[in-house]
């Protein structure tokens, strides 16, 4: 396990190093645990049926980020 943590710390470190590096980072982080707490959520409720999703967007360090936020 040690030595998969290596291996994308090395990575996160080469791709942060890049020009957009930091943003995408944080782009994956965010839409990976949306994605989690959705999974999660859909888990716990089982009569919902996960309706969709709404569009929204924010600025982070002068950027445009894009959002699915789901509906529930």
């Amino acid at each position: 396990m040690d030595l998969i943590k290596l291996h994308l710390s090395e990575l996160i470190c080469k791709h942060t190093a890049k020009g957009k590096g930091l943003h995408d980072l944080m782009e994956i982080m965010i839409e990976s645990m949306r994605v989690a707490e959705r999974i999660e959520l859909l888990a716990d409720n089982p009569g919902n049926k996960g309706n969709g999703y709404r569009p929204d967007t924010t600025y982070g360090r002068g950027r445009k980020q894009e959002f699915r936020i789901p509906s529930d």
